[in-house]
């Protein structure tokens, strides 16, 4: 979680995502060129069907990350983000929602977002082992020891160290407390140091975008279309932000679920609703 964001850089942003949205209006007013949204399909694969001629998707691993993505079951078309308070989002720069929902107050932010998503699928596949997520202090917080009951203290110092409190649980209850743990110590600056650079071409479902750093933002990439003469990308990216909010999937300027990349020219950035990347910030889970 990324806690000390500026005045003056959270307004800046505020005002960007004022004017997105002002200048575009619902995505529900919005011509649908290029694609179609099928209001009777409930998950990114059956709801958002690419309609241009020039673009296709690579057929994804049965089992892989990237399927699951491809099949999160979203909210009813129409359906707003809520913040953790309860309240809906006011700047409505989504086309979807994803069907999850909040852990913790204000905890659920950017970085806890893209946590949230890879550990709900590591921990519907029972891959236990591969849970696990380094603090902003360095601590290592494996999934597996906290299951089997060993929680985390912290001394004098405010140095982390683990101890036996309980009895082993695997259940999703104890699973979403262990994740509300990890949204508290960990965020983009941490989480920068488990993943590796990737050129944009490579980019592939379950990849993420991010500025790592104190404040920072990360968004995880759910689909991937590419052109057939190889100078385009699509990406359709998922979000969280702050304050805390549901998981959102991205629309662009035009209101298309997919952001169109230029992969001929290196200088020009990647505009979401709500931050600027740059291309050389394309990452990748180490293991």
């Amino acid at each position: 979680m990324d806690m000390n964001k500026t005045g003056l850089k959270y307004c800046f942003y505020m005002i960007i995502g004022l004017l997105f949205t002002t200048l575009n209006g619902t995505y529900a007013q919005r011509p649908t060129k290029g694609y179609s949204i099928n209001a009777s399909g409930n998950t990114l694969l059956t709801r958002y069907v690419n309609l241009d001629p020039n673009y296709y998707r690579e057929n994804v691993e049965s089992g892989s990350y990237a399927e699951w993505l491809l099949n999160r079951e979203l909210y009813e078309v129409g359906y707003n983000t809520h913040l953790y308070s309860g309240e809906e989002k006011w700047n409505k720069c989504q086309v979807g929602v994803l069907k999850y929902d909040l852990i913790g107050q204000d905890l659920q932010q950017c970085a806890d977002a893209v946590i949230r998503l890879r550990s709900e699928f590591l921990y519907e596949k029972k891959m236990y082992d591969k849970i696990h997520y380094n603090f902003t202090s360095g601590f290592r917080c494996d999934y597996k020891k906290w299951a089997t009951g060993n929680r985390v203290h912290f001394n004098d110092k405010k140095v982390a160290f683990w101890q036996k409190d309980a009895g082993t649980n695997y259940d999703y209850a104890t699973f979403k407390k262990y994740l509300k743990l990890v949204f508290t110590y960990a965020g983009t600056k941490s989480l920068s140091k488990e993943m590796k650079s990737i050129p944009v071409e490579d980019v592939q479902p379950g990849d993420v975008i991010m500025h790592g750093g104190n404040p920072g933002h990360v968004v995880t990439v759910m689909d991937v279309l590419k052109s057939k003469d190889g100078k385009k990308i699509k990406i359709m990216l998922s979000q969280s932000y702050m304050p805390a909010q549901e998981i959102e999937i991205l629309m662009d300027a035009a209101g298309s679920p997919w952001i169109t990349i230029d992969l001929s020219d290196d200088d020009k950035p990647i505009i979401t609703p709500e931050y600027t990347f740059s291309k050389n910030e394309f990452m990748r889970w180490n293991d």
